[in-house]
């Protein structure tokens, strides 16, 4: 394995595993997701708006959030097996 491949997969290891503690994180039951808006100003104003929305569209969002992290995983481990 040539030395920038191993640099790579140090790199893949790292965001794989920076990945993996998000994931469970997420996955957590004591973890909730806010949703916010904020405007992209210096001193923007935040505005949680979760409470305007059902707790079911709350939990979808939380689940398609998992799913994309888990998607990331799987194709982080796939560069990582082509190395």
């Amino acid at each position: 394995m040539k030395e920038e491949d191993i640099k790579k997969a140090i790199e893949l290891k790292n965001k794989l595993d920076s990945h993996r503690q998000l994931f469970q994180f997420a996955n957590s039951n004591h973890v909730d997701l806010r949703v916010n808006l904020e405007e992209r100003c210096e001193h923007g104003r935040i505005l949680n708006i979760g409470y305007l929305l059902d707790d079911d569209v709350i939990e979808g969002l939380k689940a398609m959030v998992i799913s994309s992290i888990e998607k990331k995983i799987n194709d982080l481990l796939e560069e990582l097996e082509k190395l």
